[in-house]
């Protein structure tokens, strides 16, 4: 696992794709998890693991993922996980990155695709058949993101697969300004109008917060790392919706918003009393769907792979986050599964709810007999 070195630069084209799929994903997963459940995941464990990928993609189908990715080359593509390139973290925050690619002995890479995840600085493992290494694979993952990702990949999910891409991340802040545990407390979180939960809500009293307020959303940043250090290059933002305005429209009004350095966009504002909940989330999704609705091209044929049909099986992704008192633990993968042929769905159709029925002549059509099925 490589250190991220969080000074290096990200083109804005590039922050703005990872950005865009952040926000096109979090109502798609909601619609999967349910309206009040919560989401997390990693957009830039998506793009990096999709990055990989793109190296064995035809012509066409890498200009569309390129495109779809905010990069316009193979450099800048290996940029946005090089971001892992070099050494670099503070003592109280630390972004971390590993890539790996496992294939079954049915493949051989073509050394061009070798030499293409060399940017990457991917491991690269071979074992005889995948579904039966399932548990290293998932031990790499959870070595990976600081035993915070555990099991994964199921066998079953492996059994089709000859290649599996994976990337994962782990996170670790403190918080610039921590809170004091002896204000935490439990308080009434509000869904909407009609119900409610208990959390354990943390509080800063008499405090300088970073803020912006638009007719939508009243936001936050609060940074990780030494109070005063210029080497803080990381913070949590978080949005709440105004009354009257929901997730969704929020959502859209960030989007028209673009990406933009936090220092530009949040000033700082005394707070008597700041409250922010102390969480846990974990989430586990699969994404291949999302993807293909969003104009990524993971239906195609990835024949620069190597010998044979590599089609996308699934792309699963599983994150994990903590936030407490003291600041932010945090890890996510993303697993791109390749199979030789993509299996037909079984076609089914079973009667189970209301329906209309009508006994008909054959030569005319006409209903001798009609009537609605209830299950009475």
């Amino acid at each position: 696992m490589t250190e991220i070195d969080r000074s290096a630069a990200m083109t804005k084209p590039t922050a703005a794709a990872i950005s865009n799929l952040a926000w096109a994903l979090i109502p798609k997963l909601q619609d999967g998890s349910g309206p009040t459940k919560s989401v997390f995941f990693s957009p830039l464990s998506i793009v990096v693991a999709l990055g990989m990928l793109t190296g064995a993609a035809d012509a066409e189908t890498k200009r569309i993922l390129l495109s779809k990715l905010g990069v316009e080359n193979d450099k800048d593509l290996q940029d946005i996980s090089g971001l892992a390139t070099t050494e670099g973290s503070s003592s109280s925050s630390s972004l971390s990155v590993a890539n790996a690619i496992f294939a079954d002995q049915t493949i051989t890479l073509f050394d061009a695709y070798k030499a293409f995840l060399a940017g990457f600085h991917a491991d690269f493992v071979q074992y005889p058949n995948l579904a039966e290494e399932v548990e290293k694979i998932n031990s790499w993952i959870s070595d990976h993101t600081h035993g915070l990702i555990q099991n994964m990949l199921s066998q079953a999910a492996l059994r089709q697969s000859h290649v599996v891409i994976v990337n994962a991340l782990a996170f670790k802040g403190s918080w610039e300004t921590e809170f004091d545990e002896k204000y935490t407390r439990s308080v009434p979180f509000h869904l909407n109008d009609k119900e409610q939960r208990f959390v354990r809500m943390m509080y800063l009293q008499q405090r300088m917060i970073w803020c912006r307020s638009t007719s939508s959303y009243d936001a936050v940043r609060l940074p990780y790392g030494t109070p005063g250090a210029s080497s803080n290059q990381t913070s949590m933002v978080a949005y709440l919706p105004k009354i009257g305005s929901s997730i969704g429209q929020v959502i859209q009004v960030i989007q028209k918003e673009g990406v933009k350095p936090l220092d530009e966009v949040f000033s700082k504002t005394k707070y008597h009393q700041f409250g922010f909940p102390r969480f846990e989330i974990t989430g586990e999704y699969s994404l291949k769907a999302s993807l293909r609705e969003l104009g990524f091209p993971v239906d195609k044929n990835f024949p620069n792979m190597g010998t044979g049909d590599s089609l996308v099986q699934e792309v699963v992704h599983k994150a994990f986050i903590q936030v407490d008192e003291k600041g932010t633990t945090a890890a996510a993968a993303t697993a791109v599964l390749m199979t030789r042929s993509r299996p037909v769905d079984p076609r089914i159709l079973v009667f189970d709810r209301p329906f209309i029925f009508s006994i008909m002549l054959n030569d005319s059509g006409a209903s001798v007999f009609s009537g609605l099925y209830y299950g009475d």
